[in-house]
């Protein structure tokens, strides 16, 4: 986030910071389609399983949202150090 001091750590350890985000992103992703779809074919499901499940959607959603945001920070700052 903004105000992380990125300063505090060399390159390789902020590039390898950025491929640990971008893997958390894709569990994520893939945590987000499976919920997606068991919410759309909600059979069997309670009505509360199924508040719960989207809520942990939305929740999931917006941490890779969050997580996206914090990879192009890193990207940015790799990039300023590269030039």
């Amino acid at each position: 986030m903004s105000d992380f001091d990125y300063s505090q750590h060399s390159t390789d350890v902020l590039v390898s910071a950025l491929k640990e985000e971008n893997s958390y992103i894709a569990r994520k992703e893939v945590e987000c389609r499976r919920l997606a779809k068991r919410i759309k074919k909600a059979r069997g499901y309670s009505h509360r399983a199924l508040a719960i499940m989207s809520e942990n959607l939305k929740t999931y959603e917006r941490m890779v949202e969050m997580a996206r945001e914090e990879a192009a920070e890193l990207e940015s700052v790799i990039a300023q150090r590269a030039a």
